[in-house]
């Protein structure tokens, strides 16, 4: 009887000990959403400021008066359109000594001839030295100099009095206008105001940066659509026509230009507008959220819940970010189970509840 009282009191011990042994834990609860099969394209859009094809200021290239200007500002003008005429009274007479000079000059060549042709004859019937003759020979050539410093000179004065008649460069739209009749004009581009501004509007481009992860899909003739807020429903449509071939350091984009026809006039320069791009998925990639993806020195990594609630960590590789959700090219097939906002928690084998959100509708 004595050893029965040890035993009951072992077992006491042991119902005891069982009752404070905590249940296993319950497996971590993870929100979880499916990869998606991308649409046959995605739109990435882009801020940008439309502007002319070409605009140029027009300044004088001569002094003088203005004598009559012809375009007002909305005037379209074409090419060569008489812009301002100018008065040049001193070009004028410059021109006019010019023309002198060589005359003088050409006189003085012809005498420096006649001299050469007459000390010729004196040498062959040896008459006076041959040495005379070379003396006779320099000065012809320098007379002849002369005549052609003389005729560059007056045609260096005929251009300036060219330039009294200002003409369009090319045929555009007059965008400002700073000349009135009689004014004094100074030529030249420095300290001087502009005559005029001639911006082309029949063809626009438009400067956009595209983000370094769209990179690749931005190549000369790839359609545009431009958005402008000032014309709702509407849809204008252009192409890309250049890159920069370099990515700007600073922002991490690729300089792109996109040419837009604009034969009607509709569009202005300095509008404000979005222009989108329709690019292509790859042929294997699927789309997750981008809150699904964990970076570290490894590079991108996604959890995912196979069918039997375990997890596993997948190493993928990201292309585009579109806002919401990042391009998986490899490493994911569609419709696998990813983890909204992963843990450190979650490791490889991980036994997850799991807990789907209904689809949308």
């Amino acid at each position: 009887m004595k050893l029965l009282y040890p035993t009951l009191a072992l077992l006491a011990l042991s119902s005891t000990a069982l009752a404070q042994t905590p249940p296993p834990a319950a497996p971590q609860m993870v929100v979880v959403m499916r990869a998606l099969a991308p649409p046959p394209a995605a739109e990435l859009v882009l801020p940008g400021t439309i502007e002319a094809w070409q605009e140029t200021p027009i300044y004088a290239r001569t002094d003088g008066y203005v004598r009559r200007w012809y375009a007002e500002i909305g005037d379209r003008v074409k090419a060569g359109a008489l812009l301002v005429e100018l008065d040049t009274p001193e070009v004028d007479q410059a021109l006019l000594a010019a023309r002198a000079a060589l005359a003088q000059a050409q006189a003085n060549l012809e005498l420096a001839r006649l001299n050469f042709e007459r000390w010729q004859t004196l040498v062959a019937r040896k008459m006076v030295p041959k040495s005379e003759l070379d003396e006779r020979a320099a000065s012809f050539k320098a007379r002849g100099a002369d005549v052609a410093a003389a005729h560059a000179n007056q045609q260096r004065y005929e251009e300036l009095a060219g330039f009294k008649r200002v003409t369009a460069p090319f045929a555009g739209t007059v965008v400002l206008r700073q000349v009135e009749n009689g004014a004094l004009i100074d030529s030249g581009s420095h300290d001087t105001h502009e005559m005029y501004r001639l911006a082309e509007t029949t063809r626009l481009r438009i400067r956009v940066g595209v983000p370094q992860t769209n990179l690749r899909a931005i190549v000369p003739g790839l359609a545009a659509e431009v958005r402008v807020a000032e014309f709702p429903g509407q849809r204008f449509h252009g192409q890309v026509v250049r890159t920069a071939g370099a990515i700007e350091p600073a922002s991490r984009t690729l300089l792109t230009e996109i040419e837009l026809p604009n034969a009607d006039n509709t569009l202005l320069p300095g509008l404000y507008a979005q222009v989108a791009f329709h690019l292509s998925f790859a042929g294997s990639a699927v789309l997750v959220p981008t809150n699904t993806v964990r970076f570290d020195s490894q590079g991108a990594h996604l959890a995912t819940v196979d069918d039997s609630g375990a997890i596993r960590l997948r190493p993928v590789t990201i292309g585009r970010n579109l806002g919401t959700q990042f391009e998986v090219v490899e490493g994911l097939a569609a419709n696998t189970r990813v983890v909204l906002n992963p843990t450190d928690l979650l490791r490889e084998g991980v036994q997850v509840e799991v807990r789907e959100p209904p689809p949308v509708k």
